[in-house]
């Protein structure tokens, strides 16, 4: 949020069409819950191809996300 860019978070889809209609590029999927993911869609295994495994920072400061929500955008209300 902070470097403001841009992402979608998708639900799971059987059909392995996780990434957004109009998107590109590999799903990036949290190491620590790659075998739930696979029981879940029914596949033995992740296509590099199509998905990036990454480790998720469990310790974020949700105070601040609230912060950054909240705050007036003072660019576009002019």
């Amino acid at each position: 949020m902070e470097t403001h860019e841009e992402y979608w978070v998708s639900g799971v889809k059987r059909n392995g069409q996780n990434i957004h209609w109009a998107g590109h590029g590999k799903v990036q999927i949290d190491k620590e819950i790659i075998n739930e993911y696979l029981e879940s869609v029914d596949i033995s295994g992740l296509i590099p191809k199509y998905f990036e495994v990454v480790q998720v920072d469990k310790h974020v400061n949700t105070l601040r996300f609230d912060e950054i929500e909240n705050k007036k955008d003072t660019i576009n209300q002019r």
